[in-house]
């Protein structure tokens, strides 16, 4: 079984199931204000798109295996804004 760095389980730290897309967006009780505040984001469109959802996953910071998605678009809005990172 392949294994993500710095992560040793894969279960969510509620504790109640693994850490899945599925489980954090619908199911985890650690995020349901997030869920709350998403839910109202999206409350105009009849279908979640997928940029916001996965705009909401990774600001959540919930799925370590994404990090560097992370990075790497923190590092290209510093570029966007003419800051450098160096």
């Amino acid at each position: 079984m392949a294994t993500v760095p710095e992560v040793f389980t894969p279960l969510c730290r509620c504790g109640l199931a693994p850490e899945t897309v599925t489980h954090v967006v619908l199911r985890c009780p650690e995020e349901d204000a997030a869920r709350a505040a998403l839910e109202s984001r999206l409350a105009p469109r009849r279908l979640p798109t997928a940029g916001i959802m996965l705009r909401w996953l990774l600001a959540r910071h919930r799925l370590p295996e994404f990090r560097l998605a992370v990075e790497i678009g923190d590092e290209m809005r510093l570029e966007d804004n003419g800051d450098s990172a160096d």
